[in-house]
């Protein structure tokens, strides 16, 4: 009796070492979630399910999916969810989302009314409608998704972002400006808000406030190669060659091959004067791509000629002087020849 009570024990306490070490691996998955390693987070919820079918298991694991741009496996995970809840609005948001960024547009609208005809308060499901008819070059219909996601949470930044984007492709920059401030009043944080008034501002030819949302951008996120070009290509066209040669080859130290910043480098050296700086990269940016559309912005063989005088500069000065002498004395002839046809008068 004794040794079948101990045995009842034993298996016992294995079950609930083996059911704590397989909620352990969801635990420890949603951690490694919550501090970015997705990977890790993939591989612990799978192993996970495979002991046990569980919805937010396969939510979570979507939600992972998707953050490492695996959206194949993340809708799978969230069709996976809908099918055992079909009112889950979220997992159809989540779908969704998911189907925008694989640019299924239609099936992301599909999910997102779903998701509004389970929960009308919905917001993050207008403001996924509005994304997806922005995509489609709907924007006055994306507005309106924007606007009732604002109507329904007038603290969400990212509608008031994401609204702006769509004025400003209207050429509606005033209500543009309005929203992109709106946006970053709420959340200063994000470096987007500012990269999206600074492309804005640069639009309305507005250099100098551009430059200044680059600049608080990239104090945000000094990584982002595209926010120290676009502050380049404002520096650029308010003549600040100094500055946007700086930035250009900011670009190039978090991305080496950008053909572009090589060829606007050229350009910003031109300008200040280092001609034999402009022509390496000139003849980098050949190398690279003979067919390269802004080549004909530099004259090459007058760069390489300044280049040439540069190093000669007594060889130029005696083509000067030689020049100077030839013209001196062609008009003493022709003075000479004047006087003669005078004489015969």
């Amino acid at each position: 009796m004794f040794k079948k009570v101990f045995l009842s024990i034993c298996i016992l306490f294995t079950l609930i070492i083996a059911a704590s070490a397989q909620e352990s691996n969801f635990d420890l998955a949603y951690e490694a979630y919550s501090e970015g390693d997705y990977n890790k987070s993939i591989d612990l919820y799978s192993l996970y399910l495979d002991e046990y079918e569980s919805i937010n298991a396969h939510f979570n694991r979507g939600l992972a999916y998707y953050k490492l741009g695996d959206y194949e496996n993340a809708i799978f995970d969230y069709t996976y969810v809908i099918k055992e809840d079909p009112e889950d609005y979220e997992a159809w948001y989540n779908r969704g989302l998911a189907y925008y960024d694989a640019e299924e547009y239609d099936l992301s609208i599909q999910d997102n009314e779903m998701a509004i005809s389970l929960m009308p308060t919905y917001d993050k499901a207008y403001n996924g409608l509005g994304l997806c008819y922005a995509a489609k070059g709907k924007h006055e219909d994306a507005i309106d998704m924007y606007s009732q996601a604002i109507s329904l949470k007038s603290s969400s930044s990212l509608s008031y972002y994401n609204r702006a984007l769509s004025y400003q492709d209207l050429y509606m920059y005033d209500e543009a400006e309005e929203d992109y401030n709106k946006a970053i009043k709420i959340n200063d944080e994000d470096p987007d808000y500012y990269w999206g008034r600074g492309d804005l501002y640069y639009d309305m030819y507005y250099y100098e406030e551009s430059i200044d949302d680059y600049t608080k951008a990239i104090a945000l996120d000094d990584q982002n190669e595209n926010l120290f070009y676009n502050r380049g290509i404002s520096y650029y066209d308010n003549e600040d060659y100094e500055a946007a040669e700086k930035d250009f080859e900011a670009v190039l130290n978090l991305v080496p091959n950008d053909i572009d910043a090589k060829w606007y480098v050229a350009l910003c050296a031109n300008e200040i004067g280092k001609e034999e700086k402009a022509l390496a990269f000139y003849n980098e940016v050949e190398e690279e791509d003979p067919d390269y559309e802004y080549l004909w912005a530099i004259d090459k063989r007058q760069l390489e000629l300044k280049i040439f005088l540069k190093k000669n500069w007594l060889y130029g000065l005696g083509i000067i002087a030689f020049i100077i002498a030839a013209i001196v004395f062609m008009t003493k002839m022709k003075r000479n020849d004047e006087q003669v046809v005078r004489r015969f008068d």
